[in-house]
């Protein structure tokens, strides 16, 4: 982290996640552009990157109006193999053909649009990756985890996301009906619910997105920033080094 001195000017970047366009985006912001964006910083000897908040929003789609405290956003999240454990090529071409992607790029961010699509496509690569999970055993691991040590609201979260869905997308917990404004009361329920295990694992798909997002804002701070931020170091320690030698 950068420390900070009154004393010295710093120059840096502010800029939203949503605004970091890229040509294979689905069009919004996302991860890689992140990356794409440190590059840039590391490039112009910016000190600093600064994004708004990264939070997930459901009708509201500013990032000052978040659902969760601790629930990151799905929107903001590449869709690539490489990045979401699970996901195949062929779901993403048969959820979003070229053609669709190509509408979604052009002009604003389409929240109402790209939000549930990449919904669909992240709840069917959960869906992929539980029907593997022998193949990926480590990952599961790695899950299973990341559910554990995050007990403290996660289970909370999954159960309000699922609710969300049953109000047509209205996350006003206030409008809901009184059983679903506790969360013992919504446990309860879901485990008279008729489609209990449909729900069940839709909300365990919650949690998966959720461990998505964690493994890729991870990667772009601790093990991409950092590595990028050293070696922009060493090249101006190198260069000061030339120059007074």
């Amino acid at each position: 982290m950068t420390q900070l001195n009154p004393q010295k000017k710093l120059a840096g970047l502010l800029v939203p996640v949503f605004a970091m366009r890229q040509a294979d985006d689905f069009g919004i912001g996302d991860t890689i552009a992140v990356r794409e964006a440190i590059d840039f910083c590391a490039l112009h000897q910016f000190a600093m990157l600064q994004i708004l908040p990264i939070l997930e929003t459901v009708g509201d789609y500013s990032p000052y109006n978040p659902i969760s405290s601790r629930a990151l956003s799905p929107a903001l999240l590449a869709l690539t193999p490489s990045e979401v454990p699970g996901l195949k090529k062929a779901t993403v071409k048969e959820a979003a053909p070229e053609s669709w992607v190509a509408q979604l790029r052009a002009g604003n961010v389409k929240y109402n649009s790209v939000q549930p699509l990449k919904l669909q496509i992240l709840l069917a690569a959960h869906h992929d990756f539980c029907t593997e999970k022998e193949a990926n055993a480590s990952l599961n691991q790695e899950f299973e985890e990341f559910k554990q040590r995050e007990q403290t609201w996660l289970p909370a979260y999954t159960l309000f996301r699922i609710l969300i869905r049953e109000y047509d997308g209205n996350p006003n917990w206030g409008e809901w009906r009184p059983d679903h404004k506790t969360l013992a009361g919504a446990e309860a329920w879901l485990a008279k619910h008729p489609d209990r295990e449909l729900l069940t694992q839709t909300r365990e798909g919650f949690a998966y997105i959720q461990w998505v997002a964690w493994r890729q804002w991870k990667t772009g701070r601790k093990r991409y920033a950092e590595l990028v931020r050293r070696g922009v170091h060493e090249e101006l320690a190198a260069q000061t080094a030339r120059h007074t030698a």
